[in-house]
């Protein structure tokens, strides 16, 4: 392992067990073995003492890595962590094979480490961060999946025939309205797609009351987050998702032309089978067509949950356009106030009429409003 006559001086030592090997050929190493070498020799005696901390991690690194060797190599246990490696790697160290292996083995396992550190700082950070918006597992996935793909989700559809009909009722001033062809969803929005509107745009989610969310209408949500939310739909799917105006939502409700008092049925002692309401609710709603629906496929447009529409609020009407267009502020609408349709699981069947109406602030909400969405001519 020494050549030339620095050989000759260490195979001398070596013969008077002054010095003693370890290893073999370029994994050899020497190590002093007899304190007299340190009487005889002076310049020796002087670079282990200048020389003893870095000596003293070179044993120390030998015996880690041979220990380390003896157990199998293991990936993380058994290596040279923190302060120990640290020193190791100062100390500029003339290594073995085994003992570099050993070190590359250390600097590997501390890198899978902080890794590790990192990622549980992130999972810390993300619990804090679900912690304060409410979310779950799932709704913290669809967070991450909103970065890069729309998480929308678009609601069925139901193609809803142009017809006449008269809209409101004897006690109301009755209008006679023609209405072109459009689209209505067959069932009110859904938790299930709402949350993805609140999660992709930083919004709240909506109070459930504990009732649950999936299937379940969404509550709590105002004129202003209806719009928003088919604004955000229009975009995400570039069609021209919107809230449907009075005339659909009645048009669409009745059957058309079959003009029904309740949506599916004329019979008040049928309402149970395609309403929720005060008798059959059980205080709370029901999960989205858990009842029959009307002859046009609709579910829920009566009870369950009041559904905002498009209008601004107008005591009868008289003076309405024929066509259902929208009533806005040029006709005369307070639209400081919008208009809701169909009565809610609360309610009792006079509320449940499809001609029932009621007015609230576009900024109201509650745990019994909610809202479906239209496409088409209006």
């Amino acid at each position: 392992m020494f050549t030339g006559d620095v050989g000759k001086v260490v195979d001398v030592l070596i013969t008077n067990r002054l010095l003693r090997t370890e290893g073999k050929e370029e994994e050899a190493t020497v190590s002093i073995s007899h304190e007299a070498l340190f009487g005889a020799w002076p310049a020796l005696q002087e670079y282990v003492a200048t020389n003893k901390k870095a000596l003293m991690d070179r044993t120390h690194l030998e015996s880690r890595a041979q220990k380390w060797e003896a157990i199998g190599k293991p990936w993380l246990s058994g290596l040279a962590t923190g302060q120990e490696y640290r020193d190791f790697r100062q100390a500029g160290l003339s290594t073995t094979t085994l003992t570099q292996e050993f070190l590359q083995a250390s600097q590997r396992a501390r890198r899978l480490w902080r890794g590790v550190g990192f990622i549980a700082m992130l999972l810390l950070g993300l619990v804090t961060w679900l912690w304060q918006k409410g979310y779950n597992v799932e709704q913290a996935l669809l967070k991450v999946q909103s970065v890069v793909v729309s998480i929308h989700l678009e609601p069925q559809l139901v193609d809803i025939p142009h017809g006449t009909f008269k809209q409101g009722d004897d006690d109301d001033f009755i209008e006679v309205v023609t209405l072109n062809a459009f689209m209505l969803s067959q069932h009110e929005v859904t938790f299930e797609e709402y949350d993805r509107f609140a999660i992709d745009q930083g919004r709240e989610l909506p109070n459930d009351q504990g009732w649950g969310r999936g299937r379940r209408p969404v509550i709590n949500v105002s004129w202003d987050h209806a719009k928003a939310y088919a604004t955000w739909l229009a975009e995400q799917t570039g069609q021209p998702y919107r809230l449907p105006t009075e005339s659909e939502w009645e048009y669409a409700a009745r059957g058309g032309t079959k003009q029904e008092n309740f949506a599916g049925t004329n019979d008040q002692s049928k309402l149970a089978e395609f309403a929720v309401y005060r008798e059959n609710s059980g205080k709370r709603t029901a999960e989205v067509g858990s009842k029959q629906g009307n002859s046009f496929g609709m579910h829920d447009m009566t009870g369950n949950v009041w559904e905002w529409v498009d209008d601004c609020w107008h005591e009868s009407y008289e003076g309405a356009q024929t066509d259902g267009r929208t009533w806005l502020k040029e006709q005369s609408g307070d639209c400081s106030q919008r208009v809701v349709r169909g009565g809610s699981w609360i309610g009792d069947p006079g509320t449940l009429w499809a001609s029932s109406r009621g007015r609230l602030t576009s900024d109201y909400r509650n745990l019994t409003l909610g809202f479906r969405l239209a496409q088409g001519t209006r």
